[in-house]
């Protein structure tokens, strides 16, 4: 039998990593989706990679806190934006597929651009015409310092 070697974390990260409960999301993806969003999503990706395969809205319930016309919204507003795919229902809920090479795409875009605002209006053109987020916000910080327009 082989035995592992228990490792003292020093840091929060390390803790994390060593066991395991956690979802990689970059940080540019908070200004994508809402947090609601983001959260379900996220519970959605840890469950996929522990084997998850079918969600009810009870248990996205208990892993996220939110309440049930939350989660509802979260779920339609990720599957028009074909971030999530649902698939067949069963009795035990419904089976989701996450668009990995989608959120890729948007990953590597929001990536190469440096100025917030530019990456604002990125946002607000993968959540699409009539979705946006930001419209506010950018007119605020439009062609200042943290606009490549100016």
């Amino acid at each position: 039998m082989k035995q592992t070697k228990h490792i003292t974390p020093k840091t929060f990260d390390e803790l994390v990593a060593q066991y395991g409960y956690y979802v990689c999301l970059p940080i540019n993806f908070v200004i994508v989706f809402t947090p609601s969003e983001l959260v379900v999503l996220s519970v959605i990706k840890h469950n996929l990679n522990i084997g998850t395969k079918t969600f009810s809205i009870s248990l996205l319930k208990v892993w996220t806190g939110l309440s049930q016309n939350t989660i509802k919204d979260a779920l339609t507003s990720l599957v028009d934006l074909d971030v999530l795919s649902k698939g067949s229902v069963s009795k035990k809920g419904t089976f989701y597929k996450i668009n990995e090479k989608k959120l890729a795409r948007l990953y590597m875009e929001l990536n190469k651009t440096v100025a917030p605002v530019e990456r604002l209006r990125i946002a607000d053109r993968f959540r699409g015409e009539g979705k946006e987020l930001h419209a506010g916000r950018i007119a605020e910080f439009e062609n200042t310092e943290f606009d490549t327009r100016r």
